[in-house]
């Protein structure tokens, strides 16, 4: 996703005003973020149905809904935290900058978060 970011924001900067290079820089950039987020969250999707299913089957009747629900609990919880540290990593650097490293490193947060998955539904 960085290789995409990159290039296609130093084409946005570039002194088109409103020029047909500015709308297509746009509608590329829109285009690789949707399939950056959209092709992740079938496999996560996927991986934390599965997993809550699973734990559903193999866990006693009275802790059941506890098993089934820390799941999404912990990875919820695990994403927020990730979110606000990378927020204040990169708050110190220029506006310009910041956000596209911010952006940059979702993928690295992603691929934590799905390490923290598969170990959680291997134990």
């Amino acid at each position: 996703m960085l290789v995409s970011i990159v290039p296609v924001g130093w084409a946005g900067d570039l002194p088109v005003p409103g020029g047909p290079l500015r709308r297509a820089t746009l509608v590329l950039a829109n285009a690789f973020l949707m399939a950056a987020r959209f092709i992740p969250g079938l496999g996560s999707g996927f991986v934390r149905v599965v997993a809550t299913i699973y734990n559903a089957k193999i866990s006693p009747a009275s802790s059941r809904g506890f098993l089934s629900t820390l799941l999404d609990f912990l990875s919820t919880l695990a994403n927020s935290f990730a979110t606000c540290l990378a927020n204040h990593a990169f708050a110190s650097m220029p506006v310009h900058l910041g956000w596209r490293c911010d952006l940059g490193s979702v993928p690295s947060r992603a691929a934590a978060c799905s390490k923290g998955l598969r170990t959680y539904v291997r134990a």
